[in-house]
């Protein structure tokens, strides 16, 4: 009776009989994380476009409002609300900044 031949395989040989197969089933899970990354990019390429299109639709609707007084006065909000944002952005950044060079004068061996 012809017995399987993993059976007739020395211990030292089945060892590495399963450290190969380890060896391609770590393969195969590196290549699908890469593929699975490789999609993540691609999502965030799609979201980036569609807040660019949506960016450029509201330019659009803005341009094709008559003007107005009511027009200007809501485009004047809208400009102060961005300036208020961009202060923020400004001080958020300026506190990074400054936290930065911060770290930078911390010696080494602290």
């Amino acid at each position: 009776m012809a017995s399987p031949k993993f059976l007739l395989m020395s211990f030292s040989h089945f060892l590495f009989f399963l450290a190969i197969c380890f060896t391609a089933f770590m393969c195969v899970l590196m290549v699908f994380s890469i593929l699975s990354e490789m999609h993540k990019g691609n999502n965030a390429t799609n979201f980036k476009k569609k807040r660019l299109s949506l960016e450029y639709e509201s330019i659009n609707e803005w341009s094709e409002k008559p003007t107005c007084s009511a027009c200007i006065e809501e485009l004047k909000e809208h400009l102060e609300k961005l300036h208020k944002e961009f202060d923020q952005l400004k001080s958020e950044y300026e506190k990074l900044a400054n936290f930065v060079n911060y770290v930078k004068t911390v010696p080494k061996d602290f």
